[in-house]
């Protein structure tokens, strides 16, 4: 049923079978550090979190782009190209939380009456 939905939606996509997912990636790209790179690229993003836990997201961990892409792997694993990792799945709600509160707040201007 999910390759005939994917083949709906995107007649052209790839699916990647994973742990317990399949992936779907887009015409031409042959993995999943290509397909974030496009993705990045066609909405203009400068950076991103990727957080994976199966083998097929070893090529996103790959990439090693500093400063503009946060990759965390779900479990430790040896020989993962992930700089980071948290231990478990349940982890994630509370990176973020995190993320969250480090975020740099705008600086809110009071324009003064003349």
């Amino acid at each position: 049923l999910i390759t005939l939905a994917v083949a709906e939606l995107c007649p052209d996509a790839r699916s990647i079978a994973g742990k317990q997912v399949v992936n779907v990636v887009p015409p031409g790209a042959p993995h999943k550090g290509i397909a974030l790179e496009r993705l990045r690229e066609d909405t203009h993003t400068d950076t991103a979190i990727y957080v994976g836990d199966d083998v097929t997201d070893e090529d996103v961990f790959a990439l090693d782009q500093p400063g503009q892409l946060l990759s965390i792997r779900i479990g430790k694993v040896v020989g993962s190209a992930a700089p980071y990792y948290l231990r478990r799945q349940a982890e994630i709600d509370h990176l973020l939380d995190l993320l969250i509160v480090l975020r740099p707040q705008p600086v809110s201007r009071r324009v003064e009456d003349p």
